[in-house]
């Protein structure tokens, strides 16, 4: 039996949801289960990290990774939603010159506060603000600011309004509201006008298929979530044990735990090589991130 636990890399194009994407890949692949990391809008493509069967329990690695954009600004116009798809609700005969905006790039490089699109899907009182926003029935609250982290930017001209950019960031970062901000920032109006992810962590496009394309062939192993981790080889007991759930069974190997570091991940491994689960270091001894079980 092929198992289904494991890693796709999938290149979402344009004019699908993520969620349609991933159902193309569960249905041609006849995969019981299968999430992904990090929804991609659908105007946008790119990459998508997902997770099929017990794998989807590690969706909190590439959620947390750095992600890599490419895309294009278009000045002159903002719209509702931030992006290509919105109404017009604002308008500037003004457009920012390459220096003018390369003056600024520093202020979005680094930590910083950034307020979240209103069409997010983002909770107010428990709704999706998106949802709340397309209703119209009364004004969305402003969204809190919340704290991003964008570790590199860049930008070259296309035309007279389009700039396209380059961007490295980590979880959370909207890049509609980027385009809004820099709009507001030079006084002026902008919106997204194309966006594609590019890499998410260890990860590139360049590895991935499409929905359509995809065989059951490309899984990837779980432990390429973790490429640089310390491996461990486990006798087989230990290896069903932590399967069960049983951490005391790793009593015996306080010796190497003392030589790690706390938050450390751990890929631990059958004598065959194989890796079989997860194991993270904390504070109070060992944690069980993942055990692979015997059947997908």
């Amino acid at each position: 039996m092929t198992s289904q636990n494991g890693i796709l890399l999938i290149d979402k194009s344009k004019g699908i949801s993520s969620a349609q994407a991933l159902n193309i890949v569960k249905k041609r692949l006849k995969l019981a289960k299968i999430g992904h990391s990090g929804t991609l809008d659908p105007f946008a493509s790119g990459l998508l990290v997902a997770l099929s069967g017990s794998c989807t329990k590690l969706a909190f690695v590439p959620e947390a990774a750095l992600k890599e954009y490419t895309g294009e600004i278009t000045f002159g116009a903002a719209t509702d939603t931030d992006d290509l798809t919105g109404k017009i609700i604002k308008e500037s005969s003004h457009v920012p010159t390459l220096e003018e905006l390369q003056k600024v790039i520093p202020e979005y490089i680094g930590s910083f506060k950034q307020t979240p699109p209103v069409y997010s899907a983002l909770k107010i009182d428990g709704k999706r603000a998106y949802a709340l926003a397309r209703a119209g029935s009364k004004p969305i609250p402003p969204m809190p600011p919340r704290q991003v982290y964008v570790k590199d930017f860049s930008v070259e001209p296309i035309d007279k309004k389009r700039f396209g950019f380059k961007l490295v960031c980590g979880k959370g970062f909207y890049l509609r509201a980027l385009a809004r901000d820099l709009g507001e920032r030079l006084q002026s109006a902008a919106h997204l006008s194309l966006l594609r992810r590019t890499r998410v962590g260890e990860f590139a496009v360049e590895q991935a298929k499409s929905p359509e394309e995809i065989e059951i062939a490309d899984l990837l192993s779980f432990d390429t979530l973790f490429s640089g981790a310390h491996t461990l080889v486990l006798e087989g007991k230990l290896i069903q044990a932590l399967r069960n759930g049983n951490l005391s069974s790793l009593e015996t190997l306080q010796l190497k735990l003392d030589n790690l570091q706390s938050e450390e991940f751990i890929v631990y491994r059958d004598q065959n090589d194989n890796p079989q689960g997860i194991l993270k270091v904390t504070p109070k001894g060992w944690g069980l991130i993942y055990a692979l079980q015997s059947r997908a």
